[in-house]
This record gives structure tokens, C-alpha cells and sequence, in this order.
């Protein structure tokens, strides 16, 4: 499995965070309740991409891995 698909959740996630700031989907723009603020979206990439590097570096593995694990002792 190579990192894409190991961390495929992970990256997925910092994704979707880069595609609100792309589309200008903040607050200080829309003055919406629900919608993050620029400063969220940042903390929040922030800690995703750290958490990221971290398990790579560890060799921990993914998200994606683990509702896999889940889901097949559950069965």
C-alpha cells in the first residue's frame, strides 16, 4: 500500500480544507453560521498536516486502516 492510499483519509481531509479557503467558503466573507473562520481552516490544517507527518515518520498506520480493522472484526 503506498502513502496515498495508507493516509488516504488523512489527505482527503487536508483536501477539503484547502478546497474552502480555494472557493473563499470563510466567515469573514460570508458572515454564515456554520461556515469556519480563516483562522479555524488554518488551525485546523495545521494540526492535520502534523498529525500526518507524525504517523508517516512513525509508520502508524493510517485512518483508513483502521475502519478496515474495525469493520473486519466486527464481521
Amino acid at each position: 500500500m503506498n502513502l496515498r492510499e495508507k493516509y488516504t483519509l488523512e489527505i482527503q481531509s487536508i483536501w477539503q480544507d484547502i478546497e474552502v479557503l480555494k472557493k473563499g467558503q470563510i466567515y469573514e466573507l460570508d458572515r454564515v453560521p456554520g461556515v469556519p473562520r480563516c483562522s479555524t481552516v488554518g488551525q485546523r490544517l495545521e494540526e492535520k498536516l502534523t498529525t500526518l507527518l507524525s504517523k508517516i515518520e512513525q509508520d502508524v498506520d493510517g485512518s483508513i486502516e483502521t475502519v478496515a480493522e474495525i469493520i473486519q472484526n466486527m464481521e
